[in-house]
């Protein structure tokens, strides 16, 4: 599912000038098969779990799935009171089709994040990072294995060392991807893009 809607030529056209200093991200023609600016394009991202299981196979619809329970698609309520809680988001680029884009986007200093918001106020941004496993004890980026593409994940931690504090209650979430300056390049906004956090440990 991508996202519904592109930035339009007027508002893109600024990114070109201040272009992303990243070999051919704005300074090579598309015909040479690099990504301009204004061709970025998010959507939602891989599962990372085994194509074998019949349950996960497929793609997030919202971006979203469980850091709880397993890897489960499309969960948007999550316990804070259970031990290593947490919510993991994935998110791709429609132009990123294999791992040297992928490693050309990340290092050409953009960056993409989840923006969670309470009642309209921004509560935190927090970012993506390539997707990566180890393998034979070393860790390397690893493509969705449903897709066969690169993608990019965020774990919100609801309790622990690394936890984000946040309170019980529903919230809503975007993806943004910025340039190195912090301009905004696309966003894209599920069609579902709200999760309740509970905490099953003050109920009655």
């Amino acid at each position: 599912m991508k996202k519904k809607w592109l930035y339009s030529a007027a508002l893109t056209g600024a990114l070109v000038v201040g272009s992303i200093p990243l070999m051919g991200f704005s300074s090579v023609s598309a015909a040479q098969g690099k990504i301009q600016p204004n061709q970025i394009t998010l959507e939602s991202g891989g599962t990372s779990v085994p194509k074998a299981a019949p349950i996960y196979k497929g793609e997030p619809k919202d971006g979203i799935i469980s850091g709880t329970a397993g890897c489960q698609p499309d969960l948007h309520e999550f316990d804070k009171s259970i031990s290593g809680s947490h919510i993991v988001f994935t998110a791709g680029i429609e132009e990123v089709k294999n791992p040297t884009d992928a490693v050309n986007f990340v290092s050409s200093g953009a960056k993409i994040y989840v923006e969670i918001t309470s009642n309209g106020q921004k509560v935190t941004e927090v970012p993506f990072e390539l997707h990566a496993m180890p393998v034979n004890g070393e860790v390397k980026e690893v493509d969705d294995p449903n897709t066969g593409l690169p993608f990019f994940v965020s774990a919100v931690y609801l309790n622990g060392d690394n936890a984000v504090n946040l309170p019980t209650g529903d919230y809503n979430y975007q993806f943004k991807a910025k340039d190195e300056k912090g301009r905004v390049l696309d966003v894209w906004v599920p069609k579902n893009h709200k999760f309740t956090i509970i905490d099953s440990s003050q109920t009655n």
